[in-house]
């Protein structure tokens, strides 16, 4: 099942290692203070388009896609990847693995060589500093969103968390069976087995990287989203320190634009059953085979909502109710 929402400030797990991201980023020039960074992730038609735009009611600012991670990744294995001008003949045998006849002797780096003393952390610290001044410079706020439905975005988190000085992560989740339609009518011209893939790959690498963020993320499921704006909004203000004219201004967002409704008469709390989809029975089988153990995980049913048996036994029934 998705995961459970903290319901106050002090179910909210304090943001990790607060002190220690202080020392780490001590060398950073704070003359502008700091900049914190929201990032807005799920499988695209699970509402993070309605997030982000409910987010964007408040003092943080952003484009509506974002899409840089593929260039902060790059300058993160560019960075890592650059090594000392010298090496010794231990640093190579490590590098092809094998075992040293050295001893315990430690390598000491030329004193007057910077490629070979370089703190590759430090640097990208600093580097990640600049990407964020500049982003303040584009949208003229020292809070900014970023929105990136991908896999990739995801994977990337426990690196986005270790380098940015003040980052925060949302995750929404939304059903296989109910996202998987939403996509095929948005987007009917990818493959229906390509649909699933990406819904699969989305959710399966939150199950791998959210517990690396130890607390610092806030997850909650599509339905939450449209059942109750009000208190969802109430958690992200926590989770995010808004304030209360800003949480009711995300509120009003979201209960006026509903995620994923372009028909105002529809009710977004009602799910599908995957016996009623008109999918065809290959469909169906490759549906179950990509789709079926990362919503398994989630604890996702494919004829109720959660993988509970459903008492009403009728299609288009809401999760938990009639």
């Amino acid at each position: 099942m998705s995961e459970t929402i903290p319901k106050s400030s002090q179910d909210i797990p304090a943001r990790p290692g607060v002190r220690g991201r202080a020392r780490q980023f001590q060398g950073v020039n704070q003359v502008e203070g700091r900049k914190t960074i929201v990032y807005i992730l799920g499988s695209s038609r699970s509402g993070t388009s309605a997030l982000r735009n409910a987010v964007a009611q408040t003092r943080y600012n952003g484009f509506g896609e974002s899409h840089i991670e593929p260039l902060l990744s790059q300058i993160v294995s560019t960075v890592r990847g650059y090594g000392g001008a010298r090496t010794t003949r231990e640093d190579k045998l490590r590098r092809q693995g094998r075992k040293s006849d050295a001893g315990t002797e430690q390598r000491k780096p030329p004193l007057g060589n910077a490629r070979d003393t370089l703190d590759a952390d430090a640097l990208l610290r600093h580097l990640f500093r600049g990407y964020e001044c500049y982003m303040t410079e584009r949208k003229r706020s020292h809070y900014l969103i970023d929105k990136t439905p991908s896999a990739r975005i995801i994977r990337a988190v426990p690196m986005l968390n270790r380098y940015h000085e003040d980052p925060r992560f949302t995750f929404c989740s939304r059903r296989h069976v109910d996202n998987i339609q939403s996509k095929l009518k948005k987007f009917s011209d990818t493959a229906f087995v390509d649909q699933c893939k990406a819904w699969a790959a989305c959710n399966q690498a939150w199950l791998q990287v959210r517990d690396r963020l130890r607390g610092n993320c806030l997850a909650f499921d599509f339905h939450d989203l449209a059942a109750m704006p009000e208190e969802i909004a109430a958690r992200i203000a926590t989770y995010l320190e808004l304030s209360a004219e800003e949480q009711a201004a995300m509120a009003r967002y979201l209960v006026s634009a509903r995620p994923q409704s372009e028909d105002p008469d529809r009710d977004l709390q009602r799910y599908l059953k995957l016996s009623d989809v008109d999918w065809s029975d290959e469909d169906k089988e490759t549906f179950r085979r990509v789709c079926g153990p990362v919503g398994e995980a989630l604890g996702y049913g494919f004829e109720s909502y959660f993988a509970e048996p459903d008492p009403a036994g009728a299609s288009g029934q809401t999760p938990g109710g009639a």
